[in-house]
């Protein structure tokens, strides 16, 4: 018996060993996925004049990349604003549209040199497929998808590039060098609107010195080649300038006069400068344009037959709000119009706003909220303006950019005493729609209590519940401890996503330790904001020598690591012990009855002995 109960430890031991290497060898935790940083995109600067179709080429590059390569990239490009029309805006390695293969970056140490990186790709829009359409800075926007060879997605992320300046705006600090250094910054006129023919008026131009050093003897020569119909007015077309420090301004005043008859139009003047201390080529004389509202035919118009010009609808400015409307949020647009023509009026002018259909599945961002999207004016007079106002709806599950709302017009005119009654216009505003922001932080994990000098460990997990990314998130802790994740920089979190923040907290004193943990954040809009999260547990002194604790009390159970083995493999281990155990008490139990069964068949033995003796 003594030997089956020996098998049966040994069994048990060996056992439990086997499962205590099993667990060890399980990992506490899983690992924390890497972030994924958004890639580079490279493109040259072009100078793209409106209505131009143009081509561009756009580099991605991930410096360090991590994780697992993709096997197919799509790439959804739109026009952050109105300056360009795209005709295609889907893109992927699917077609050969991407190219992934000997792609190489701009070094940005050397000029116009190379070099390899990790990963990059290569996109190519044809001129075919991008125009330029109005006048602001021209940035297009990128979200990129990565998918792995069975169509399932890695990651994602949405870039931005600027590929030309606004009109007027084309200088950089690459060309800083090349900027003039004498030049015409600003000019108005006095009176500053009304100017008619035949008027006098004043054009004050205010002139900078955008060198490092003085300009002497500046000479300002009025130049009306383009516009003969104004001159000088009792003065010489120069003025002077003795001296102008680095980086002045000064101002000059020009009296002029328009002729007895004018066309009604802007016309351009310039103002010639030079200086004794600079070359011809340091300086630039820029147009500007005078309004002038006059009577005369031009020539054009004689050739045509008409002596008036056709009336026009303009919108002067609109007005939604604020900075951006909001998916699912009601706002009223805003829109202020001007009759174009200073004497002929506009009469029966219906007006339709509606949505322009965005993207190729024709997404219509906007409808009418309860009211009509038309409009009827009776009469505009001359150089007449006025307002309407119209209700929209944002659709609540539009993807966060700009969308275009379209008015479309019809009117009529009598022009020279004959009325037209075809005329036609349209004129597209562009309107930026935010998603709600929806970021969560959720749950707060802090295991407790710990012993002085260990380390507790926390736990905060985040999502994204909004349809808009959030950038630049950032996670700070303050509290009684110490710990290497006290300021810690995350990133950008796509719309959908979520992770946790882990960090170790080491206590500074017995007691409680608590702290609270700030989420920083810039949602879509760009504006800052923060979520807070308080955390706490209790610190206990370390044992003693002998076991316990100061006072010699027996610390209170504390409940085991989140990173101790899992409650299947502690389950393995009970059930395998009381297996084992039930089977040593099985061949116990055989060993008695067989050992008592001995004992019996040796008693009747002995009996049937001294039975047989007696006989004898």
């Amino acid at each position: 018996m003594r030997q089956t109960v020996k098998k049966g430890m040994a069994l048990l031991t060996m056992l439990v060993l086997v499962c205590s290497v099993v667990v060890s060898s399980l990992p506490a935790a899983a690992d924390t996925v890497k972030y994924q940083p958004d890639p580079k995109v490279y493109s040259e600067k072009q100078t793209v004049s409106k209505g131009t179709p143009f081509e561009a080429t756009f580099i991605f590059d991930h410096d360090d990349f991590i994780g697992t390569l993709p096997e197919n990239i799509d790439i959804d490009v739109s026009s952050v604003t109105s300056a360009i029309s795209l005709g295609k805006k889907s893109y992927s390695t699917e077609k050969g549209e991407i190219i992934t293969e000997d792609v190489e970056i701009p070094d940005p140490t050397e000029s116009g040199a190379l070099t390899e990186s990790d990963f990059s790709y290569k996109l190519t829009i044809p001129e075919k497929y991008m125009k330029r359409v109005g006048d602001a800075v021209g940035t297009l926007r990128f979200k990129i998808t990565y998918y792995d060879s069975n169509g399932g997605k890695l990651n994602s992320f949405t870039v931005q590039k600027t590929i030309f300046d606004p009109i007027g705006d084309t200088t950089s600090s690459e060309d800083e060098e090349k900027k003039p250094i004498l030049t015409v910054v600003s000019y108005e006129t006095d009176p500053p609107t009304g100017i008619k023919e035949g008027d006098p008026f004043n054009l004050k131009v205010t002139i900078k010195n955008n060198s490092g050093v003085v300009c002497n003897n500046i000479v300002a020569a009025f130049d009306n080649t383009n516009a003969p119909d104004i001159s000088m007015r009792g003065t010489t077309d120069t003025l002077y300038i003795d001296s102008l420090m680095a980086q002045g301004t000064a101002t000059l005043t020009y009296p002029l006069v328009c002729a007895t008859k004018m066309e009604d139009k802007s016309y351009p003047v310039a103002v010639k400068l030079s200086s004794s201390d600079l070359a011809a080529e340091s300086n630039i004389s820029p147009r500007m344009f005078i309004p002038i509202k006059g009577t005369k035919v031009s020539e054009e118009d004689k050739e045509d037959g008409l002596s008036t010009s056709i009336p026009q609808i303009i919108i002067q400015n609109y007005d939604y709000g604020g900075l951006s409307v909001t998916g699912g949020q009601e706002f009223v647009l805003s829109m202020n119009f001007k009759n174009t023509s200073p004497n002929v009026a506009i009469e029966n002018l219906k007006m339709t706003v509606s949505a322009a259909p965005d993207g190729d599945e024709g997404v219509v961002a906007f409808t009418p909220a309860n009211s009509s999207n038309t409009f009827f004016i009776p009469k505009v007079g001359g150089g007449g303006s006025f307002q309407e106002k119209i209700a929209l709806y944002p659709k609540v599950d539009a993807a966060p950019k700009s969308y275009g709302v379209t008015i479309d017009y019809t009117y009529e005119a009598v022009v020279d005493n004959v009325r037209k009654s075809d005329l036609k216009g349209t004129e597209t505003i562009a309107i930026p729609l935010t998603q709600p922001d929806r970021f969560e932080v959720n749950q707060v994990d802090l295991y407790g209590p710990i012993y002085m000098g260990d380390q507790g460990q926390l736990s905060i997990n985040y999502v994204n519940k909004g349809k808009s990314k959030i950038f630049n998130l950032s996670v700070s802790l303050e509290g009684n401890f110490t710990s290497t994740e006290a300021s810690t920089y995350i990133g950008n979190v796509d719309s959908g996503t979520g992770d946790s923040f882990d960090a170790s907290l080491t206590p500074l004193e017995e007691g409680t330790m608590s702290g609270t943990a700030t989420f920083s954040y810039e949602d879509s809009n760009g504006d800052l904001k923060e979520i807070q999260k308080e955390f706490a547990c209790d610190v206990i002194p370390l044992p003693d020598m002998n076991g316990g604790i100061d006072g010699g009390e027996m610390p209170p159970e504390i409940p085991p690591e989140t990173s101790g083995p899992p409650i299947w493999a502690v389950g393995l281990v009970v059930a395998g012990g009381a297996i084992l155990l039930i089977i040593i008490i099985i061949l116990i139990r055989r060993k008695v009855k067989a050992r008592k069964l001995r004992m019996l068949e040796e008693d009747d033995d002995y009996d049937d002995m001294a039975a047989n003796e007696e006989k004898q």
